[in-house]
């Protein structure tokens, strides 16, 4: 079989899936469209700002290497989302009869993460067109986006040990005193790291309460914990760079932090959903008490986003602003999920609205 035509049917099966990805994220994607639908053309020159910012040599090395780590888990969650369309997994079997060598099996998977890797793309067209006579000083940068490749495809084969290792070694970004090399080369061990066979055995939970049981429950969903864990970091740090390059903005940062941390721990309901919705005849054989703690892990993940809010230094009336929302996004999330994004947008506007009266008075 001649790779051109192996490409083709690997692009369909990529295709068809990420109209299927689509699909589940219509109500998400409306609500981008209608609030960022005049800007949509600035963000990318957002990003090709923030890889600018690698670029400035009156950064700090802390607040460098906090935005190496944002710009790595931003591509490393976007490809965990289009995994399976890279990759066709449903299509294994098929592929498996075809004689295709895995050369150009690895080949077809590389070219379609690209496709999923604006990050990487518009890293490499920086490099691509710029004066590298002075190569030296941009070494570290240049290090930095081999990193990416690297991460990009230990993101593409291995998402949760690469997710694991990059909340790990935040930390150590974020508290020592690192320099930018010495910072990738801490990156550099974790991705390393991630490549290692290596299986986390948790302990064994036997549930002899509810809470027991959903924590048996919920160890199932790494995924769903990781991913909203990386997504509030994320916010935050780039919350925080933002107020470093705009002081003057930080009332409404923080507020529009807030706004997008809500709405992450929000969704944590959908998932316990989820879980109702899957073992429904088990949980109907015993009392609705069960059920109960299906509303601990978004408000846990409130609690965690509200505590690390705090950080950004808001103003003491900002959780009282933000209130509304996340009681009217969590009550939609629970009861009707599929109003949840156009309910936040609403609770949005009214703590906005709050916000606005507040901030007049």
């Amino acid at each position: 079989m001649r790779f051109n035509a192996y490409l083709q049917l690997r692009w369909r099966c990529f295709y068809s899936a990420s109209q299927q990805l689509i699909q589940q994220l219509r109500q998400l994607l409306l609500w981008i469209m209608v609030l960022l639908g005049p800007a949509l053309a600035a963000l990318g020159f957002i990003l090709l700002l923030a890889l600018g910012l690698l670029y400035q040599p009156e950064l700090t090395a802390k607040e460098r290497l906090t935005l190496c780590w944002c710009l790595l888990s931003g591509q490393t969650l976007l490809l965990w989302l289009y995994q399976q369309a890279i990759l066709a997994s449903r299509y294994r079997l098929f592929w498996h009869s075809f004689a295709i060598t895995p050369l150009w099996r690895r080949g077809v998977d590389i070219l379609l993460m690209l496709v999923c890797s604006p990050v990487l793309v518009l890293h490499l067209l920086i490099i691509a067109g710029a004066d590298l006579s002075q190569w030296r000083t941009a070494l570290p940068q240049l290090c930095f986006a081999l990193l990416q490749l690297l991460f990009t495809l230990s993101a593409l084969y291995r998402p949760l040990p690469t997710v694991t290792l990059l909340l790990l070694c935040l930390p150590a970004v974020w508290v020592l005193p690192l320099q930018f090399s010495t910072g990738l080369t801490v990156l550099v061990l974790m991705w390393l790291c991630s490549l290692l066979p290596l299986r986390l055995s948790l302990p064994k939970i036997i549930s002899h309460s509810p809470l027991l049981f959903w924590c048996q429950l919920w160890r199932q969903q790494p995924a769903q914990w990781l991913s909203r864990l990386m997504l509030i970091l994320l916010c935050l740090l780039i919350a925080y760079i933002s107020l470093k390059q705009r002081p003057d903005m930080g009332a409404l940062i923080s507020f529009s932090t807030g706004l997008l941390l809500l709405l992450i721990s929000a969704s944590m309901q959908l998932s316990s959903n989820n879980s109702l919705q899957l073992y429904q005849l088990f949980f109907q054989l015993y009392p609705n008490t069960l059920k109960h703690w299906q509303f601990l892990p978004p408000l846990l993940l409130t609690l965690l986003s509200a505590t690390l809010l705090l950080l950004l230094e808001p103003a003491a009336s900002l959780p009282l602003l933000l209130l509304p929302a996340f009681a009217i996004s969590w009550y939609l999330a629970w009861r009707q999920p599929q109003h949840f994004i156009g309910g936040w947008f609403a609770a949005s506007l009214l703590s906005s609205g709050l916000y606005i009266l507040l901030g007049i008075v």
